[in-house]
This record gives structure tokens, sequence and C-alpha cells, in this order.
């Protein structure tokens, strides 16, 4: 348990320090560009080229925002791994991230969604926790959806006979070439797919909360037939009291 433990937290480590440096240079890139444009505007006498310049300071300032955006996600995500464990019925959460991918104005087209948590009905998990690990795959597999093919996502829970609960995620979608991109799976701001939205963080979110529940991801694959991930959420399984 404590080699686990050990290997888990230099994982997690790295994964963080990869990330500290993404960051960093995204945002010293992204500073040094807009520093050099509004240099660039006090010498414009031109109003074409001062308005082309404008619309590059606002991408730069959008870019900006949308790192700083990433950066309070992941933050979020650690700071809730203080939260209370609470019981969490599967369905009920499910229907909850039902809702909101239906909201999502990103996410477009139909999809069959089949679950069945009759084995393992319910944890005690953080719940917002399990809401983003959900919320997230299930958007990933509509997004990146077969275009021959309508979505179909299967989710269901069991246990090992240690009582370890289970999560799976199966779709049909296009699937990712895990002998080019597996060692990259979970790395951010790294995509696999051509996407108007594909950002890469998501992964990388999944992959730090679990691993701050001390849970462990395996991912299975194989190109335009879909992907399935199997996460080992490590609380017990709790029975509902009759």
């Amino acid at each position: 348990n404590l080699n686990q433990s050990v290997t888990m937290l230099e994982s997690q480590n790295t994964r963080l320090v990869n990330f500290a440096h993404v960051i960093s240079h995204k945002l010293r890139s992204d500073i040094s560009n807009l520093q050099l444009s509004m240099e660039l505007l006090e010498d414009l006498d031109s109003p074409k080229e001062e308005k082309e310049l404008c619309e590059s300071v606002k991408q730069i300032s959008a870019n900006l925002g949308e790192t700083m955006e990433h950066l309070n996600e992941l933050v979020s995500a650690h700071s809730k791994s203080q939260e209370e464990h609470r019981p969490v019925l599967f369905e009920e959460l499910i229907s909850n991230v039902k809702l909101k991918i239906n909201r999502c104005p990103s996410v477009e087209g139909s999809y069959e969604l089949y679950t069945d948590f009759s084995e393992v009905p319910q944890i005690d998990y953080i719940p917002s926790y399990l809401e983003s690990i959900l919320l997230n795959l299930i958007t990933n597999s509509i997004k990146y959806r077969h275009p021959d093919r309508t979505p179909v996502i299967d989710i269901f829970t069991y246990s090992d006979d240690d009582g370890h609960c289970y999560l799976m995620v199966k779709d049909n979608g296009r699937g990712i070439d895990l002998e080019t991109h597996g060692d990259r799976l979970f790395q951010m701001y790294e995509t696999f797919h051509d996407h108007p939205d594909a950002v890469g963080i998501g992964l990388f979110i999944i992959k730090s909360q679990v691993d701050a529940m001390r849970g462990t991801i395996d991912v299975s694959s194989e190109l335009d037939r879909g992907t399935t991930f199997s996460i080992r959420l490590t609380s017990q399984p709790m029975v509902p009291s009759s």
C-alpha cells in the first residue's frame, strides 16, 4: 500500500509540474505578445493596421482569460478534495449530469445513454468529483462521436471481491490510438481529435480527481470502435437500508 501511495504521489506530482510549466509558458507568451502589441499601437498611423492590431489584442486577452479559467478549474478541483464525503446515489447523479449536458451549447446532436447501477447503487464519495468525472467523460463521448453513427454510451457500476466500487463508461466513438497517444492521454492541453471545442483539460482534471481519492483509471480503446474508461473509485459500496 505504501509503495502504491508513493507511486501515485510521484505520478500526480509529475503531472502538476508539467501543468505548471505549460501554464507558465502560455502566460509568458500571451503577456509578451500583449506588451508588444501595446507598444506597436502607440506608433501606428494607419486606422486599418490599428484595427487589425486591436483584434489581435482582443484575441490575446481571450487567451489569457481561458488560461486563467483552466487554472481556476484545477485549483477548484484540488480544493474540493477536502470536502466531506457523502452518500451518492448514481441514479440521481446521472439525472443531474444529463440536465447539464442538455443545457451545454457546445454539445450538439442526439445520443443514447444506457445505465445499470443495480450492483452498486450508491457509494460514499465527494459528489462534485463524481459529477465532474461523469460530465467530462459523457461530453467527450458525444463530442468525439463517430461520423457514421449515433453516440451510444453505456455506464454501469460493479464491485470486486475486495469491495472496491468501479465505474465504467463505454462509448462507440472514434476511439483513441493508445499506442501513439497513450503516454500523453492525461496530460494537459493534449487533444487527439479535431473539434472546435477541444481543449485538452478534461482528462487531466479527471485523473487528478481520481488520484486525489486514491483511485485508479484504466483505458482501453480501438480506433473507429470506441473507448472504455474503467475507474476504481476505492470507496466501499453502500447498500441502501430496507
